[in-house]
């Protein structure tokens, strides 16, 4: 039958995937696959997931549109921009423009939607 694994031999061990087929035996425990989820830990997560979108307006739900979307990851690139000072230094430099003219720029834009 055919097997998706990388074999390599070599004169005194075999390994499949990087696991030595002998240390594979000697474990205390077999390796299973993890149980389905249960419906308490499906709904936990579900309650997590609303928590964090509650919380942080860019994380997006079900109903985000595009336009939504894009407009949260313009929003955050350019925080991102703004509040590490090398990119924004880096960013300044690449557009010939002072640091503080540039952040200036970055927050004026990043408050209109796009």
């Amino acid at each position: 039958s055919f097997c998706a694994c990388k074999v390599f031999k070599t004169p005194s061990l075999t390994i499949y995937n990087g696991t030595h087929q002998s240390l594979l035996s000697q474990l205390p425990f077999q390796l299973t696959p993890s149980p389905l989820p249960l419906q308490a830990d499906k709904l936990r997560t579900q309650q997590q997931l609303e928590q964090l979108q509650a919380r942080y307006v860019g994380t997006g739900h079900a109903d985000t549109t595009k336009f939504e979307w894009a407009s949260n990851i313009h929003r955050d690139s350019l925080a991102s921009y703004i509040g590490h000072p090398p990119l924004l230094a880096y960013m300044a430099l690449g557009m010939g423009e002072p640091k503080e003219k540039v952040r200036a720029m970055f927050l004026e834009v990043g408050d209109t939607p796009a």
